[in-house]
């Protein structure tokens, strides 16, 4: 598989994660989270949070925000190079 073709599966993954997450059910996208202590999230009101044991809990909580709630993601761009992909 190359590596165009993995990002598109991820990409694909991340597309229903979020729809699950804009549901309310946030287990989706914690799979697709990295368990690393150097983890991130940085929140729309300028809020972050470093490491698992805290990034957790926020998604959760931003997950339960969206109860019954619908989107969709708009692919822009996405790309690889070396150990670095991005969607």
């Amino acid at each position: 598989m190359t590596a165009a073709n993995r990002i598109q599966d991820l990409f694909k993954q991340v597309e229903a994660a979020s729809g699950s997450f804009l549901s309310g059910d946030s287990a989706p996208v914690f799979s697709l989270w990295s368990r690393a202590s150097d983890v991130s999230i940085f929140g729309g009101s300028g809020s972050y949070a470093q490491g698992w044991s805290a990034v957790e809990p926020r998604l959760a909580w931003a997950a339960k925000l969206f109860r019954g709630g619908h989107g969709s993601i708009e692919l822009i761009t996405m790309g690889e190079s070396g150990d670095l992909a991005y969607i």
